[in-house]
């Protein structure tokens, strides 16, 4: 082999494996198939009820089967949909809209294909974790899959091409140990992600629980040692506060690594060379349909004029981050006005009532939930270690 010749091998690979990796296509390590048009139309009867699901387009997203709006078909004729039957195993592939979606079929006697997903049954001695992970890859899509789509009224991908489609592949057993890897990563992106939503979760119940519902003086879980009604105020009756709207810069102001970053009404949207804050806000998105989400912003930032500042540096009667989640327990949105573009004026704002107990029991439940918020970064920062850890691995682990 000349040694200028590129060699078909992995950047990181387990130990005890070596060679080259082989060039194949698709069609030739597995059975490619789809449900045709005149099955659906003769013997499919869907229902929002049953135990045997059709499996569409949609049910295929970022590499799983998303199984929240799914139809049940247990009143189709099944006898006559034995090719679209579908087994542990299998891949499920979208060639029509969104191609290249993938999932993996976890267990067989319960899934079927709909029209416009593709079923890849892999060969005895190829490894359906390899494959989906080798497949799914966005190197992949660029390099192999985008060639063979072809673009009418929507993207799509024939059965005729998806056979062509070229993989590089290794033995058996290498397949194995790639795919447990990525099994094994997924599992912990799937737990980690879940530790993150219980705990978005448990910090949405408080904040119903911490602060009075409408119409009531106090809430309904109170923290240990406070007691007595909670006092209603309009915006404008708090001493000191300050309600305004920042100057606005455009896109074309941004600075590419400015040292400072840009805020607007959808959050950080970009960076330039000054700040107009030098300490933490409070503000409220006051353009868009965002109009009404309540913001805390860091100190050293400039902030657009898409939002609304409600500053209160100078205010004795008002905790910050306790105003921060008092407000985001507020319907804002009753105060939006206009249909075409959405927005919130200072005039409706300042006569917006808030309820507010001393300051003593503020800062217990600010310091409370700013805990909680910066244990939730944690979880993300955590969670986005474990997804960029994935990538990388996808890169480096196949040809």
């Amino acid at each position: 082999m000349n040694n200028m010749e590129k060699r078909n091998i992995p950047e990181i690979r387990f130990k005890g494996f070596v060679g080259d990796w082989k060039e194949d296509k698709l069609g030739n390590i597995s059975n490619i198939s789809k449900m045709a048009g005149f099955e659906f139309t003769e013997h499919v009867n869907y229902s929002d009820e049953g135990s045997i699901v059709a499996i569409r387009g949609l049910n295929v997203k970022e590499g799983k089967l998303n199984l929240n709006d799914v139809k049940y078909i247990d009143d189709s004729n099944l006898d006559k949909l034995e090719r679209s039957k579908l087994f542990k195993g299998d891949i499920i592939f979208t060639y029509t809209g969104t191609v290249g979606e993938t999932a993996i079929i976890p267990e067989n006697n319960k899934f079927y294909l709909a029209p416009n997903v593709a079923r890849i049954r892999l060969n005895q001695n190829e490894n359906p974790l390899f494959y989906i992970n080798n497949i799914s890859r966005t190197e992949y899509f660029n390099k192999v899959i985008r060639r063979y789509i072809t673009e009418s009224s929507q993207a799509t991908l024939n059965m005729e091409n998806i056979r062509k489609l070229e993989i590089m592949k290794t033995n058996l057993q290498e397949q194995k140990e790639i795919g447990r890897l990525f099994e094994s990563l997924d599992q912990t992106i799937d737990l980690q992600g879940k530790v993150v939503e219980e705990n978005k979760r448990l910090k949405q119940a408080l904040l119903q629980k911490l602060f009075p519902k409408k119409g009531q003086k106090f809430p309904e879980l109170r923290l240990k040692g406070f007691s007595g009604d909670w006092e209603e105020k309009k915006l404008s009756e708090i001493d000191n506060i300050e309600i305004y709207q920042p100057k606005t810069i455009t896109a074309n102001d941004f600075i590419n690594d400015g040292k400072y970053k840009v805020f607007g009404a959808n959050g950080y949207i970009g960076s330039y060379d000054k700040y107009n804050h030098e300490t933490d806000q409070v503000t409220i998105s006051c353009r868009g349909e965002n109009s009404g989400l309540v913001n805390y912003v860091k100190a050293f930032t400039w902030i657009t004029g898409n939002s609304m500042v409600v500053n209160i540096d100078k205010c004795k009667e008002l905790n910050k981050y306790f105003f921060y989640n008092l407000l985001s327990c507020k319907n804002l949105k009753r105060i939006v006005t206009g249909s075409g573009q959405p927005q919130i004026t200072r005039k409706d704002l300042v006569t917006f009532k808030i309820e507010v107990p001393s300051i003593p029991e503020q800062e217990a439940i600010g310091n409370l939930f700013r805990s909680l918020d910066e244990k939730i970064l944690r979880e993300e920062e955590r969670l986005e270690g474990y997804k960029t850890l994935k990538k990388s691995l996808l890169q480096k682990m196949f040809v």
